[in-house]
């Protein structure tokens, strides 16, 4: 439901990209690029497999800057988006 409330807001233009992403382990990345909407706080993660990005809701424009500077943006996601709404972005 909130993917859909999203994307009904016709999000536009993200306000932070970043890609590629920062990894730990180079040679299994578990990101690849970020995607934030300061209006909506809302961020998309794609990741470095190829699956289904994900949107994490209330995200705060500190946090975003702060995913974009960490060396390990899988730690980041485990240690403080994940206690946040989120779900698969899929068929957006």
């Amino acid at each position: 439901m909130r993917r859909e409330m999203f994307y009904a807001t016709k999000p536009g233009a993200p306000d932070i990209e970043y890609a590629p992403t920062q990894t730990s382990d180079r040679s299994n990345p578990r990101t690849a690029a970020m995607q934030y909407w300061h209006d909506q706080q809302v961020m998309r993660v794609s990741w470095g497999d190829g699956g289904t990005p994900y949107l994490y809701y209330d995200v705060t424009p500190d946090e975003a800057k702060r995913f974009t500077k960490s060396t390990s943006p899988g730690r980041f996601i485990n240690g403080n988006l994940n206690y946040k709404p989120y779900g698969p972005d899929a068929g957006s």
